[in-house]
């Protein structure tokens, strides 16, 4: 989406998708291209439309949880929308985007604040309160509410405060803070900083060794450069850092986490949190009911705590943990190591001497790779595999635990007539 421009009359709508790309009433969006509402009627009602965030601002409780979920960016024309509770329908439009939500939720940003400046070039402060300055390059006017503050130049500092305020810094080790409900904050530069606090706070630091913060509910934070960071606190928010060595954490309920690059940290707590970590030493973390983590590159970390947990770490040595009920742990990669604790707990590692334990009654460990070990829990059962040079293929051998002197709790391999054996893991 570098050359893309935004037309005049035109605006851009976040929303999210089924990983099929379907929606309510299975409504199938197209990945790019025109989409039209086939029952559209002109009203301040949900229904009979298009629904979606306007400039990615609104209820994210309403977005789909799927953790490969699809966000898509949509072109509209600005006559067409209607304001809802928490979003807004539309007839038609073009979506311009699909992918994962960092890429999605900065271009619906990026041409917010394009937008945004250019009206605040011909804006008239007719608030009583307003205190305005021009002092070292930086230009600030601060409002009640809907204030806006801008700084440009090395180490400026920005901060609006105030309901709908909206902040931006540009330039080395810019400041950037906008305080109140729907406040937006921006930071551009190395070392830039970004903080917006209230209720549905945006936060964003572009450039080397930035910092993102937004605390409230449905915040987002995000901090591209090396050793970014970036924090969102509240309910359904969202959190992304790239680049090397960057950190990502997200907490409250519905929490997003992502960290790309190598050495990345992501860790999200909350209900249906999800972390993911991307790049070699990876680590990432969900805390929470029904949380999800994913670490990918070598030797990374992924941890799943909470009811119905799902850690999954692919790579060399990549190790996966998943505690609480019907939680489910894999580890890809030679040499994984996967553990599931907790009762209906599953593990499961794939790869070349990889491990998997699920601890708690009815666990059960597979081992999809060669020379594996596995163990399971009461009432559990146990897959290992070997390699069957007759037959030209892998075979799987099942144990269960109370049987044939399988015993929960035990680390198990395959001996040379491929039958179970207790063993030790290091």
């Amino acid at each position: 989406m570098k050359n893309y421009t935004l037309p005049e009359g035109k605006v851009l709508v976040l929303r999210s998708c089924k990983p099929d790309m379907t929606s309510r009433n299975d409504f199938k969006w197209p990945e790019s291209g025109p989409v039209t509402c086939p029952d559209w009627k002109d009203n301040a009602e949900c229904g009979y439309g298009l629904h979606g965030w306007l400039w990615a601002d609104g209820d994210y409780e309403l977005k789909y949880k799927d953790h490969d979920a699809k966000w898509l960016v949509v072109e509209v024309n600005a006559s067409d929308v209607r304001q809802l509770s928490g979003k807004v329908k539309f007839p038609a439009g073009e979506v311009i985007f699909t992918g994962a939500f960092k890429p999605a939720y900065d271009l619906v940003k990026k041409w917010f604040w394009i937008r945004h400046a250019e009206e605040l070039k011909t804006m008239v402060v007719d608030d009583p309160n307003a205190t305005m300055s021009n002092e070292n390059e930086v230009s600030v006017t601060t409002t009640k509410n809907k204030s806006h503050a801008s700084a440009s130049g090395d180490s400026g500092h920005a901060s609006a405060s105030g309901d709908y305020g909206h902040a931006s810094a540009s330039g080395d080790y810019g400041h950037a803070s906008a305080s109140g409900d729907y406040g937006h904050a921006s930071a551009s530069g190395t070392a830039g900083h970004a903080s917006a606090s209230g209720y549905y706070g945006h936060a964003s630091a572009s450039g080397y060794y930035g910092h993102a913060s937004a605390s409230g509910t449905a915040g987002h934070a995000s901090a591209s450069g090396d050793s970014g960071h970036a924090s969102a606190s509240g309910n359904y928010g969202h959190a992304s850092a790239s680049g090397d060595y960057g950190h990502a954490s997200a907490s409250g309920y519905s929490g997003h986490a992502s960290a790309s690059g190598n050495s990345g940290h992501a860790s999200a707590s909350g209900n249906s949190g999800h972390a993911s970590a991307s790049g070699d030493y990876g680590h990432a973390s969900a805390s929470g009911d029904s949380g999800h983590a994913s670490a990918s590159g070598y030797y990374g970390h992924a941890s799943a705590s909470g009811y119905s947990g799902h850690a999954s770490a692919s790579g060399y040595s990549g190790h996966a943990s998943a505690s609480g009920y019907s939680g489910h742990a894999s580890a890809s990669g030679d040499y994984g190591h996967a553990s599931a604790s907790g009762d209906y707990g599953h593990a499961s590692a794939s790869g070349t001497a990889g491990h998997a334990s699920a601890s708690g009654y009815y666990g059960h460990a597979v081992v999809l790779g060669l020379v594996g070990k596995a163990k399971c829990g009461v009432n559990g059962a146990l897959i290992l595999t070997y390699y069957d040079k007759v037959a030209n293929r892998r075979r799987h051998v099942v144990g269960y635990a109370g049987e044939n002197g399988i015993e929960a709790g035990k680390w198990y391999c395959l001996n040379d007539k491929n039958e179970f054996e207790e063993t030790t893991v290091a």
